[in-house]
């Protein structure tokens, strides 16, 4: 007899909820389990292993059923292996891409027919049972021997070939082989070029390997279209964010109607605004976003804890007058959006930010007291933000090499987000709590020193993060310019991110070098002039 498989079923509408639960009780050997909420569903997740959800998309708690499924899968409450269906009435662009960013293995439009829903879950779960053997490796995190199981069922199960490479790229984004999974991307375009999940996974694959110029490329030819022009915006803005073009970002943003902006885009466009010392502004989106979102109770809050963190970054910039107004006001937001919290990832989220009011106050008899709270010990759960708070807040009372170790935590979490706002925004706050805490010469070392163990292993993609994070601190150091050039040439690539690998080339012959570098450098030259040599006779001969 199969083990039995796991299910839960979480839908607001009772009617529709038992619906479901009646077609699955036609498949054997399941174990389901009903929920009217997904806060009930997220309690339920810290005692019970699911292996598949069937998920309404539309909440009236505020966050989507896509929004919940990163949002647990991020706080490790669901297992890599978990197959999730999403089901939506909604077919707007928003609704769409946010349900792309979801990577859901079923995806249901209403109305649908049982024959339908049934069909889809079916196929499913034939696909799950075929991957059977893999599925302990995935949740173990031993993505290296899934790969390669993967690749052998594309060849011995074809049908299933384009569900496979699906899961093949996501699986080399997660583990930033980006050119490969890029490359997959690429291959099932050319088959079949309207495919959107495809279409984004490429951009992201491109955006995260540093390809900047071919992710901006790609993203220019999606604006015309309504159903992806919105998301190609907030693309756009994100990459023009990374690349400190902050003016830029804010344009592309600025296409995005105030009311159609996601919740990560809001936050983009606020961060931006304080960034150019517009916070004020920044107070006053969040406030109207609020107010149009006031029925919605989970973005209510999110919007009121970026709220509050505006009128303490105001402090902290000396752009108020009246400090302990916006100290009042901080605290009362924090009070508000946190005062029914339940779980201790939402806990810590309130408690670390009302820290931050109480270091301004100079109270830290406060600020010992929240971090001596039960969830306040282990942060394994936390987002950036919450980590950076939390920080501080253990900077503040003397618990420097705490606060560090805080850090290197932050710098774990960072590849393993699937948002591009959030990833950007919280390298940029890993980088500010990095230059707080550790020296400048002592954070190049450290990252040349990570690049060069990534590069022994052949992880070129991963060692070029490095390597430019070090020459972006030292640009005038060979040692760094070199690596990172050696990384372009390894993986192929024009630039990585702000960088052209010829303008680092002609940046390197001006420099003083070790004679091993110069070796170097004369190889990738030698390469480069074969290169172009070889373009030129291909050309003449076409």
């Amino acid at each position: 007899m199969k083990d039995s498989l796991n299910v839960a079923i979480i839908e607001e509408d009772a009617n529709s909820r038992s619906t479901i639960r009646s077609h699955m009780l036609q498949i054997p050997n399941l174990q389901i389990s009903s929920f009217s909420s997904m806060a009930l569903f997220k309690e339920e997740c810290f005692k019970t292993d699911f292996h598949l959800i069937i998920s309404a998309y539309e909440f009236s708690g505020g966050k989507n059923g896509a929004q919940w499924c990163q949002e647990l899968s991020l706080n490790h409450l669901l297992n890599p292996s978990v197959g999730i269906c999403l089901i939506s009435a909604d077919t707007s662009s928003l609704a769409i891409s946010q349900i792309i960013d979801a990577n859901p293995d079923v995806v249901l439009i209403r109305p649908y027919t049982m024959k339908s829903f049934l069909g889809n879950i079916n196929d499913y779960l034939t696909f799950r049972n075929l991957l059977l053997p893999y599925l302990s490796a995935l949740d173990e995190g031993n993505i290296p021997a899934v790969l390669v199981g993967l690749r052998k069922l594309q060849l011995s199960h074809p049908e299933h070939k384009t569900n496979l490479a699906r899961l093949e790229a996501k699986l080399l984004l997660k583990i930033q082989s980006y050119s490969q999974a890029a490359s997959i991307y690429q291959t099932i375009l050319e088959k079949s070029p309207q495919t959107l999940w495809a279409r984004w996974g490429l951009i992201k694959s491109q955006f995260m390997a540093g390809d900047w110029e071919s992710c901006k490329g790609i993203l220019h030819t999606l604006l015309k279209a309504n159903v992806t022009r919105d998301k190609a915006y907030e693309w756009l803005a994100c990459v023009a964010y990374a690349e400190h073009e902050y003016d830029s970002a804010q344009n592309h943003l600025s296409h995005i109607k105030i009311a159609d902006l996601s919740f990560q885009a809001t936050k983009l466009k606020s961060h931006l605004l304080c960034l150019q010392n517009k916070i004020e502004d920044a107070i006053h989106l969040l406030d109207q976003k609020r107010k149009s979102n006031n029925m919605l109770t989970d973005e209510f809050n999110e919007l009121t804890y970026e709220m509050a963190h505006c009128y303490l970054m105001q402090i902290e910039k000396n752009t108020v007058v009246d400090k302990d107004f916006n100290i009042e006001q901080a605290k009362s937001l924090i009070n508000s959006a946190g005062k029914y919290q339940k779980d201790p990832v939402s806990k810590q989220k309130r408690d670390c930010l009302m820290s931050a009011a109480f270091i301004l106050e100079g109270n830290i008899i406060q600020v010992e007291k929240l971090l001596g709270q039960e969830w306040m010990q282990n942060f394994d759960r936390a987002n950036i933000p919450t980590l950076q708070a939390a920080m501080n807040a253990n900077k503040a009372i003397g618990q420097e090499q705490k606060a560090i170790e805080l850090l290197r935590l932050s710098e774990q979490k960072i590849s393993n987000i699937d948002s591009p706002i959030e990833n950007v925004i919280s390298i940029d706050i890993v980088q500010q709590q990095e230059t707080k805490l550790v020296d400048k010469q002592a954070r190049a070392a450290q990252a040349n020193k990570r690049g060069t163990e990534l590069y022994i292993a052949n992880k070129f993609e991963q060692a070029m993060f490095y390597f430019h994070k070090a020459l972006v601190l030292y640009p005038t150091t060979s040692a760094f310019a070199i690596n990172l050039a050696t990384c372009l040439y390894q993986c192929k690539q024009d630039n990585y991110k702000e960088l052209k690998y010829a303008e680092l080339l002609e940046k390197l012959q001006t420099m003083q070098l070790h004679p091993e570098h110069q070796k170097r450098l004369t190889g990738l030259l030698q390469k480069a002039h074969s290169t172009t040599t070889s373009q030129g006779t291909t050309k003449k001969a076409s």
